[in-house]
């Protein structure tokens, strides 16, 4: 008996190596109507000046429209000698964006923490207490939004990326307080920059009931109540991560269709939640499908490359794997149809 097994076992791997999976059929994708602009986000993997020209490269090659980037903490902007600065690479990025005919994109991240469960923490250090009902605090958040639009004069500003993440975490009084430093953002960006668009963005999957493990919890209101909505929001803007499988999610943003009127869609960072290469790719090429019927203006993808923690640390884990490209600028299956789109 045992023979017979031994042969059938031999017989079996024999098989194995001769049967091939088929190759995976590269994706074919629809375009997006020619009013989308489309962009990817620029995180250097060194903080200096050497990997800006290859992000250019990629950045021609996709044809996008936009060049964005995200500031987290520090925010104050370095000395103009301090090369080693991550923000120095971040502006030097920009300008040269601005000199090629890109148009540009900040965001302002003046919160963070693990915002799969929203405990989100202030990670400000420009004052003992980050609140924004302390003048210091709310002085020194202006401060820095002045110095991004006076030195850029960015298409599109963004003083707060996921700002529903800290809705649900503060107090009434403290989002009050927001709401009208909000205001006072958009009248000075406004000022200093007229042309410049201005919205913060929202957790698309926090807002419409969607976030994995808290689907109990929808924030429509931010929308709906003039009492808590900001004003003067130029876009609806929205961060989304959808997850499961890439052919399965046309109607992720069933919940917007549904809305009687709704503001032009900048999405301000968008992914999808799989390690698999080829869902992802799949994913991408289905974006222009997903997104039909929509008003969608703009779609930044979050990142061109894979991140690195050491450079970019204290993000959720599938955020790391979100690149078109590798860490090294090797293109995966989702860069062809990134290029399709």
């Amino acid at each position: 008996m045992r023979q017979y097994l031994l042969i059938f076992g031999l017989l079996v791997v024999f098989l194995s190596g001769c049967i091939q999976s088929p190759p995976t059929s590269p994706v074919i994708a629809t375009p997006f109507a020619a009013e989308v602009e489309k962009g990817t986000g620029f995180w250097p993997m060194q903080v200096d000046q050497s990997s800006i020209g290859q992000w250019f490269t990629f950045t021609e090659e996709a044809q996008n429209d936009i060049f964005a980037i995200q500031k987290g903490e520090p925010f104050r902007e370095p000395a103009q000698d301090d090369q080693t600065n991550y923000n120095t690479v971040l502006n030097l990025a920009l300008e040269r964006a601005k000199e090629m005919g890109f148009k540009t994109y900040i965001g302002l991240e003046p919160f963070s923490g693990d915002r799969t469960y929203l405990d989100v923490n202030p990670n400000w250090a420009l004052s003992r207490a980050p609140r924004v009902t302390d003048a210091n605090w709310r002085s020194d958040y202006m401060m820095v939004v002045e110095q991004n639009i006076q030195r850029h004069q960015p298409d599109y500003f963004n003083p707060c990326i996921e700002v529903n993440m800290w809705y649900a975490a503060v107090s009434a009084e403290e989002w009050q307080a927001f709401r009208s430093l909000y205001a006072d953002i958009v009248a000075r960006t406004k000022e200093i920059s007229p042309s410049t668009k201005v919205f913060c963005s929202y957790q698309y999957e926090l807002l419409a009931g969607k976030l994995y493990g808290k689907e109990n919890i929808k924030q429509w209101e931010l929308l709906d109540d003039p009492a808590v909505a900001l004003q003067a929001q130029d876009y609806l803007g929205i961060s989304s991560y959808p997850y499961g499988k890439a052919d399965e999610v046309g109607d992720w943003y069933a919940p917007l269709r549904l809305r009687s009127a709704i503001a032009p869609i900048f999405v301000a960072e968008t992914g999808f939640i799989t390690t698999d290469a080829h869902e992802q790719a799949r994913f991408v090429g289905n974006l222009p499908t997903i997104w039909s019927g929509l008003p969608l203006h703009v779609l930044l993808w979050l990142d061109l490359t894979e991140l690195d923690p050491s450079i970019v640390p204290g993000m959720p884990s599938f955020l790391y794997a979100q690149g078109l490209l590798t860490k090294d600028f090797s293109p995966k299956p989702a860069w062809a149809a990134w290029k399709q789109i």
